[in-house]
């Protein structure tokens, strides 16, 4: 699957026509990506040797693969995503998007660590996204927040997800973004905004010294979650996202129907598998 790299932490197994997902399907690859590239001025940081690429995925089954930074400051990978998805290359870049067939390189000198430089395939798409996400949206909800009420929490939520709707905005003006990369940025502002919100209510649950009640209308937005993404992109939050409505909003639902105790641990996930 991987050539000019060795393998760091594979908790897929993987051969080079097709893969497995839960022993239930087979899958073929896409076309191959190849990612080449340079690191300038290694010394800054003489410690790094080596890049990470990582494949993101549930919890237990992500992929990483290393390859050593050469004499010269050159990388290459070369792997076969089945669809167009974000991938992180580290210390390079944190999130890159990669179609089936792409040819990308980068360029990363260590005196401007925060940036990257893209060329080939996607450069566009990835040049923007690496200036969107250092310089105008950083996706982080304070956790301070979590003493706010639930109203008022989700309403801070929704200010902070308009903020960067306004970002977005403002990015656009001043760059050539494409329909992809708007559609990938919203994308990415929705995930971690519904994220923030499951986590939050089942966060006040299991701290509270009180009993906490879910307001009413606060999951009124699980409509929009359900019907507001495609399969355009895999965003690497999506399944953060997957994980927080099935331990912050489902699980609990499932558990009190069936009297199932819902303890955030494995018995309770075995449990629910079984049932």
């Amino acid at each position: 699957m991987l050539s000019g790299c060795h393998i760091k932490d594979q908790n897929r197994k993987v051969d080079s026509d097709y893969y497995s997902v839960f022993d239930s399907i087979t899958i073929p690859p896409g076309e191959p990506v190849i990612i080449t590239g340079v690191v300038l001025n290694r010394e800054i940081y003489a410690h790094v040797k080596e890049i990470t690429l990582e494949i993101p995925d549930f919890k237990g089954y992500e992929t990483k693969y290393t390859t050593i930074i050469g004499p010269d400051g050159f990388f290459k990978f070369k792997f076969y995503p089945i669809t167009t998805r974000e991938i992180s290359l580290k210390p390079i870049a944190d999130v890159i998007i990669v179609h089936p067939g792409d040819s990308l390189y980068i360029g990363k000198d260590f005196k401007d660590i925060a940036n990257a430089k893209f060329s080939g395939d996607a450069a566009e798409l990835n040049n923007n996204v690496n200036k969107f996400l250092i310089g105008y949206y950083l996706g982080r909800y304070e956790t301070g927040k979590y003493n706010l009420k639930p109203e008022d929490y989700k309403r801070y939520c929704q200010n902070y997800r308009n903020e960067a709707y306004t970002r977005l905005a403002t990015f656009s003006e001043g760059h050539r973004t494409s329909d992809e990369f708007l559609k990938w940025a919203k994308s990415t502002i929705d995930i971690d905004y519904y994220s923030a919100l499951l986590h939050y209510l089942m966060y006040k649950k299991l701290t509270s010294e009180t009993k906490i009640e879910s307001p009413v209308n606060y999951y009124d937005f699980l409509d929009d979650l359900n019907n507001g993404f495609d399969n355009t992109v895999i965003c690497s939050n999506y399944f953060k996202l997957i994980d927080n409505y099935y331990n912050d909003y489902l699980g609990p639902i499932i558990g009190k129907k069936y009297r199932i105790e819902t303890k955030r641990d494995h018995k309770r996930d075995s449990l629910f598998i079984e049932v």
